[in-house]
């Protein structure tokens, strides 16, 4: 995956496109019992890979204590942390555009593929 915006990473809680504060205290860990009833609420979900991957990320951001993700503008220097961003993938030579279900401008790229009703989730 190559993002073609140099713009710095900007945390949900700045303005969009902002320098990250650096203040923010890390979240506190889950609970074993939180984590166990998430593990089970998602276990046997089913569906087209679209109909659950923002449902999903979202509760885990809730569940880690995490920013969910900003609405997108459609401007990549201002969408550092959203739901479909628009992406080019590099395989060798070749290059193809897409989309990646959540991005994290600095810090990841996370795609979650149904494959034989086995989910995979990729993070780059």
């Amino acid at each position: 995956m190559r993002d073609t915006d140099p713009a710095p990473l900007a945390d949900s809680t700045d303005e969009p496109g902002a320098e990250p504060t650096g203040d923010a205290l890390p979240p506190e860990e889950p609970s074993a019992e939180a984590v166990d009833a998430f593990i089970a609420r998602w276990r046997e979900a089913q569906g087209a890979e679209i109909s659950n991957a923002q449902s999903f990320v979202k509760e885990l951001c809730r569940l880690l204590g995490l920013p969910q993700p900003d609405p997108r503008t459609g401007e990549p220097a201002r969408d550092a942390y959203v739901f479909e961003r628009p992406v080019v993938f590099q395989d060798g030579a070749e290059s193809a555009g897409g989309r990646i279900d959540l991005y994290r401008r600095g810090c990841f790229g996370l795609d979650r593929r149904s494959l034989n009703h086995v989910v995979h989730s990729t993070i780059y």
